[in-house]
């Protein structure tokens, strides 16, 4: 299914490469593995048991970068309903982390976004699990978007900022 050199988004890890596939002996009994390097933190390395479906299935292939411009030029669409129950909006928001559905991702980068402007606005906290859950969440698209659009991670906000006032003008 994927090949060395490969580069892919692996679950919460983000983009990673491909380095190898190789065989290791575990517990005697000998598995064929995916060897992943993150991009954005090359001390990593995952093994991934080429037979374990579960964890295959977490692997995914990156966004085009017309994927990227359209997913940026549909973010006004794309918000995702505020949860008020906390433990019901981490469940359901860590899901969407979970799931690799990147325009829900990006919706709810934007519903968690705009919510944290609105609390900052009335005087109040942003709830530190809202933070961690926007924090993932914009690790998970920012390096995705940097690594396609040839970008640091930290010039993504703004980038996406440019292009969604571009396309309101026009």
């Amino acid at each position: 299914m994927f090949q060395v050199n490969d580069t892919i988004l692996y679950g919460s890890q983000s983009v990673c490469t491909v380095t190898e596939i190789c065989e290791r002996r575990i517990g005697g009994q000998k598995l064929r593995y995916y060897v992943l390097k993150p991009v954005f933190d090359s001390r990593s390395t995952i093994y991934v048991p080429c037979e374990n479906t579960g964890l295959v299935g977490k692997m995914r292939r990156i966004l085009s970068a017309a994927e990227i411009y359209t997913l940026i030029d549909e973010l006004q669409d794309g918000a995702v309903p505020w949860i008020a129950d906390e433990t019901e909006r981490k469940e359901a928001y860590g899901e969407i982390l979970r799931g690799g559905d990147r325009k829900a991702l990006a919706g709810l980068i934007r519903t968690l976004y705009l919510h944290r402007e609105q609390q900052k606005a009335a005087g109040r906290k942003f709830h530190t699990v809202d933070e961690q859950l926007l924090d993932r969440a914009q690790k998970l698209l920012h390096e995705e978007f940097a690594y396609v659009l040839n970008l640091r991670p930290e010039d993504v906000p703004p980038f996406i900022a440019k292009r969604i006032e571009v396309s309101e003008k026009q």
